[in-house]
């Protein structure tokens, strides 16, 4: 039974939690295995789940906007302020949302781009 990188990565994070855990002997042991069973190309996710896993227990998160243009600082201070605790913002351009934004932090995805609002609009007038 293959093992996907959340899996492994849970896993790893799991035994690291653990109580006078050795976290050298445990990650060399967890290396050791990947080599073995070939699975070093899952490695970058394997670290995308720690990460996920470290901020979910720090209770840090990061926001991730994607806006159809650059926005000003205060937008985004405003966006974060109202979200509360996060560890990092990440913005992104995409002209195709036309205006608007969409936000995705902590699992959830908030999306108030002109092309979602567009869509729901056809979808309702379509049917």
């Amino acid at each position: 039974m293959a093992l996907t990188s959340q899996q492994l990565g849970t896993g790893l994070w799991q035994a690291l939690q653990a109580e006078g855990a050795d976290a050298a002997a445990i990650t060399k042991a967890f290396l050791t295995m990947i080599e073995e069973q070939r699975l070093v190309a899952l490695l970058p996710h394997v670290v995308k789940q720690l990460q996920f896993l470290h901020a979910q227990h720090t209770k840090q998160h990061t926001l991730r906007i994607t806006v159809a243009r650059k926005q000003s600082d205060a937008v985004i201070d405003e966006l974060t302020k109202k979200i509360g605790t996060v560890a990092a913002v990440e913005t992104t351009e995409d002209e195709s949302l036309i205006g608007g934004f969409v936000a995705q932090y902590n699992n959830k995805v908030y999306d108030g781009s002109v092309a979602t609002q567009l869509r729901k609009a056809e979808q309702i007038l379509l049917s």
